[in-house]
C-alpha cells in the first residue's frame, strides 16, 4: 500500500554546532533516533506489513524515540537548533501517523475477512 502521508527516507543530520562542539550524549541520541526511524520506516515499506510489526514499532517510536526528541528540545547547554527538533519532529509525527493508520487498515481487513460470511 502506498504511503499517503510523506515520510522522510532518514532523518536529517546534526546541524553543524556553533560554538562547542555537539556533546557525546546528542550524538549518540541522534544515532539511535535515526536506526530507531530507519527500522520503524522499513517496516512500513513491506509488502505484507504486519500489525502486530506494526505495533512493536509505532510502541517504539511513542516510548523511546519521542522522550528522546523531547530531552534534545530541552537542552540547554549549546542546545540544538529549534527548527532542526521541528524537522525531527515532524518526521516522526508523519511516521506515528502512518504507522497507525496502516495498523488500522490492516485490522479493518482482518476483521472483514473474518466476519464476512462465506
Amino acid at each position: 500500500m502506498p504511503l499517503l502521508y510523506p515520510i522522510l527516507q532518514e532523518l536529517p543530520g546534526l546541524p553543524p554546532s556553533i560554538g562547542l562542539p555537539w556533546l557525546a550524549e546528542v550524538i549518540q541520541a541522534h544515532h539511535g533516533l535515526q536506526a530507531g526511524f530507519r527500522a520503524s520506516r522499513a517496516a512500513l515499506n513491506l509488502d505484507e506489513s504486519d500489525p502486530i510489526q506494526l505495533g512493536h514499532h509505532l510502541h517504539q517510536v511513542k516510548t523511546a524515540m519521542v522522550p528522546v526528541v523531547e530531552a534534545l528540545r530541552c537542552q540547554t547547554l549549546n542546545p540544538l537548533p529549534p527548527v532542526y527538533i521541528e524537522k525531527i519532529t515532524e518526521a516522526i509525527f508523519a511516521l506515528v501517523t502512518v504507522s497507525a493508520g496502516q495498523i488500522n487498515s490492516s485490522v479493518y481487513i482482518i476483521r472483514t475477512q473474518i466476519y464476512t460470511p462465506i
